[in-house]
């Protein structure tokens, strides 16, 4: 059986004037699917010699306090989103029964 994404992410950036998305899930942690979505996004460009331009990171649950500092050092004007938070838990559950993820950061 597998288990469910206990959190997921889009990435919005941009490239050559054109904007894309990216989702990242995880089963680990709220911050492991952030976290992954922006080591492939670094790794993408390194191995690819192409810049991208990350607009926004919009994930499920609210990043750490140590993540959201790592974020806003490492790509000043970042904007980033969240609809949950700890402490969300039951709102979390009752939401997802009324929506998709996905319907969550549009």
């Amino acid at each position: 059986m597998s288990k469910k994404p206990v959190n997921v992410c889009v990435l919005s950036y941009e490239q050559d004037g054109k904007k894309f998305n990216a989702t990242s899930a995880s089963v680990e942690s709220k911050d492991h699917a952030i976290e992954q979505a922006l080591e492939t996004f670094e790794k993408v460009q390194v191995e690819n010699n192409i810049t991208f331009k990350l607009l926004e990171i919009y994930s499920e649950w609210k990043p750490s306090d140590a993540l959201l500092e790592n974020m806003h050092a490492t790509y000043p004007g970042l904007k980033i989103t969240y609809s949950f938070q700890d402490g969300d838990e039951e709102k979390f559950r009752k939401a997802i029964q009324e929506k998709k993820w996905w319907q969550f950061w549009k």
